[in-house]
């Protein structure tokens, strides 16, 4: 929990962010946040692979317990992770959506296709960051169907080193923050396809 916390802002660069502001997935919805890609390149080999080691620790027995999927590490080059901030003053949010890719990512640059070709994301990460009492809103929404429907969708209210992982097919979103800042850790681990 806040060991990990600490961790991940501490390697945090201040002047490494980027905005994503822009129509997608279902219903030609949106998604509003502000990123940084967490990397070795950017933020260190020995960063990068202490990050890789307290994850995946916890992905790999959350993963045995109730999936069993083949998975490689936290890739820093082709789906890195990431922190995301979603800001209230412009009701940042990310409408409903499933992160698996099916072995294509679009908007990858040609280089990175090959790998894409021969890999999934098969599991979801999501870890909060700071406490629900600074911002309002933000809610995450996940569908314990394949698509979403009033019948299924589960809010669910994270507090600061909650980690909620879901397999990456499974539909999604975070409703618009209305006040404050909320702060989340996001990572995609990836393997060869499922089958």
């Amino acid at each position: 929990g806040k060991d990990h916390i600490e961790f991940i802002q501490s390697i945090m660069h201040p002047d490494k962010w980027t905005s994503q502001n822009k129509d997608v997935g279902y219903d030609n919805n949106y998604k509003k946040y502000t990123q940084q890609f967490i990397k070795r390149t950017s933020h260190g080999e020995d960063q990068f692979q202490e990050l890789n080691d307290r994850i995946m620790s916890i992905v790999r027995r959350v993963n045995m317990k109730h999936w069993d999927f083949d998975l490689h590490d936290l890739s820093s080059e082709y789906d890195p992770p990431q922190v995301k901030k979603y800001f209230g003053d412009t009701s940042d949010g990310f409408s409903w959506h499933a992160d698996h890719y099916g072995g294509i990512k679009p908007f990858q640059p040609d280089i990175h296709k090959p790998w894409f070709t021969k890999n999934d994301r098969k599991i979801s990460m999501s870890m909060i960051l700071n406490d629900q009492h600074e911002y309002k809103g933000g809610e995450f929404l996940y569908d314990q169907g394949f698509f979403k429907s009033n019948n299924n969708v589960i809010p669910t209210v994270l507090h600061p080193g909650d980690i909620i992982m879901f397999p990456s097919y499974v539909m999604h979103a975070v409703k618009p923050v209305s006040e404050g800042i909320r702060q989340v850790f996001v990572a995609f681990i990836n393997g060869p396809h499922l089958k």
